[in-house]
């Protein structure tokens, strides 16, 4: 049997996740939050372990969108 132990950092980072994603989710039509999270923590590791979920902004939103590979029509192509 295995635990899924969180300490206070975790679900501090876990809730700051959900703000970003609820954010996101107003700026990127077309995905559920759940999907933005996912979306989120893989460009943050495609640009390297140094990229926290605090960085990804309004001024990246350009960028998010073609790492997501959101096509002209808004539609996305993210696998799970």
């Amino acid at each position: 049997m295995s635990f899924d132990y969180k300490t206070d950092s975790d679900y501090q980072d876990d809730e700051r996740r959900k703000r970003r994603s609820e954010e996101l989710a107003r700026i990127i039509p077309g995905l559920s939050a759940d999907e933005i999270a996912r979306a989120v923590e893989r460009w943050c590791f495609m640009l390297g372990s140094q990229t926290s979920m605090d960085e990804v902004d309004r001024g990246t939103f350009a960028d998010f969108r073609t790492g997501l590979g959101l096509g002209f029509d808004g539609l996305h192509s993210m696998s799970s």
